[in-house]
């Protein structure tokens, strides 16, 4: 997984692509340090805690109205000009923003450092992303995904973080998405580290989290 460092430098904006001609690009947060941070303790706090639903007001970090919101406030606060991400699917009309914002580079989803996607429906084989190697696990890539909340499958989570197990239901998070992730736990300490999106809250699930359908 890239290191979660709070991005503040704006260098990245000399490298960004203009946006084109017609074309408006929102405004990024209001307060860029102060959001960040607000950003990273609740992912801190989500990965110190899998499965946990972690809240934080991420409409108010914004001047304007941005969708999907939760996704588009991850990518601000982990990605600048040094990171390569991959915007695909219903997400492909965000790459354009973090470029202004970030100066980002646009990768193959086998190469990027960070993966965003609408649902885990929309993502590649989790085998072909980047995993990392057995001497540097920590290059593989960290998945963001937004679930829409609300039906999918019943789980307990158990593994690093968790006092005996955590239930996690009503979520959104789909049965064969957790049953591919799972056939992935053969190949640690490579694997990859999930950050979801829900509605003004995250939920991650680090490669060391076991999850058991209920």
């Amino acid at each position: 997984m890239p290191d979660l460092n709070i991005q503040n430098d704006l260098s990245g904006l000399k490298n960004a692509p203009p946006p084109g001609d017609g074309v408006r690009i929102s405004p990024g947060f209001s307060d860029p340090v102060a959001h960040s941070r607000m950003v990273f303790r609740a992912v801190l706090r989500a990965f110190a805690e899998p499965g946990l639903i972690v809240p934080a007001p991420f409409r108010s970090f914004f001047s304007q109205p941005v969708e999907p919101v939760v996704l588009t406030a991850l990518a601000l606060t982990f990605c600048d000009s040094k990171t390569t991400v991959n915007f695909s699917g219903s997400l492909a009309g965000l790459y354009p923003y973090l470029a202004f914002h970030a100066g980002s580079a646009q990768e193959s989803p086998e190469r990027a450092d960070f993966v965003f996607c609408g649902s885990p429906d929309e993502l590649p084989p989790l085998k072909e992303l980047s995993m990392g190697t057995e001497l540097r696990p920590d290059l593989s890539a960290l998945v963001a995904a937004r679930l829409k909340g609300g039906g999918g499958g019943r789980f307990q989570a158990t593994g690093p973080g968790i006092k005996e197990n955590r239930i996690i239901e009503d979520v959104g998070l789909p049965s064969s998405f957790v049953k591919e992730r799972e056939a992935l736990a053969v190949l640690l300490p490579q694997g990859l580290d999930f950050i979801f999106a829900l509605e003004e809250a995250v939920l991650a699930l680090p490669r060391t989290t076991r999850l058991r359908e209920l």
